[in-house]
């Protein structure tokens, strides 16, 4: 199609809608074909001055509106039928074009409304997949979740286990140190005891010897008495029993000590 003949053709289409769309040359104050006589504005101004014959006056003008509105509905029919009679060559090329313009929009939207109803078809499997994966645990977003939950719980885990492990450290240190002192306050308290008991045993045994010596002493003084009254003193030899005696008392004295000793000491 050239240019001059799409621009008639433009040119023509444009002249038809106005004609279809026009309205009627009451609406714009003229003389309709049908009544020349009379001015519709002339008739709506009359009916409205008299007064008890304004029902009348709105009667007639919606009989000459209706007759305007009909001829013009039927010079469009005469219009359209003159341009379906008189359709160039290039008007028959157009309304093809028109008509495969549209078989194609009508085969686009029905291809449309197939992929549409696949797509949501397609994603509604994919998220019942997703929803089963998640349930299993083998969704890769939810493992990749749970791996950083589980990675948080191992540092927490490991952050006390170290937190731990020091805290019993310094436990144990302090343990091995209140028992190192407690262990050498035992021995010097021991120590101490053992002593003081020794040398109250000592002491004892001291005394124990001095009250021995100072018997035999009295007892010899006794003995240098009663000879300085009888000048004549008769000496007897002791006998085997009066020694044995003397020894086995000196023996059971130094037995006695040793197990004093013994018993205090441990």
């Amino acid at each position: 199609m050239s240019p001059a003949d799409y621009k008639a053709s433009h040119n023509k289409a444009s002249k038809r809608a106005q004609r279809q769309t026009a309205k009627p040359s009451y609406y714009e104050g003229e003389s309709s074909d049908i009544d020349h006589t009379r001015d519709p504005d002339i008739i709506m101004h009359s009916a409205i001055l008299d007064g008890d014959d304004n029902q009348f006056g709105i009667e007639t003008l919606r009989i000459v509106e209706d007759e305007i509105m009909r001829g013009t509905k039927l010079e469009r029919e005469e219009n359209e039928t003159s341009t379906a009679n008189n359709s160039s060559p290039i008007d028959q090329e157009t309304l093809k074009s028109r008509q495969n313009i549209l078989t194609k929009l009508n085969y686009l939207n029905s291809e449309f409304s197939r992929r549409k109803d696949e797509i949501y078809k397609e994603k509604l499997k994919q998220i019942d997949e997703e929803i089963k994966a998640v349930r299993e645990g083998t969704h890769p977003e939810y493992e990749e979740r749970l791996q950083q939950i589980i990675d948080k719980r191992d540092q927490k885990l490991e952050r006390h286990s170290l937190a731990l492990i020091s805290r019993q450290k310094s436990i144990q240190k302090e343990y091995e140190t209140e028992t190192t002192r407690i262990d050498e306050y035992y021995q010097t308290q021991r120590q101490a005891i053992n002593d003081r008991i020794i040398a109250e045993i000592e002491e004892k045994k001291r005394k124990l010897a001095e009250d021995y010596e100072s018997y035999d002493i009295h007892n010899d003084t006794a003995m240098e008495g009663t000879l300085r009254s009888h000048p004549q003193r008769r000496l007897r030899t002791r006998t085997t029993h009066e020694v044995e005696v003397k020894v086995k008392k000196t023996k059971q004295i130094d037995i006695l000590f040793s197990f004093i000793f013994t018993y205090f000491y441990i």
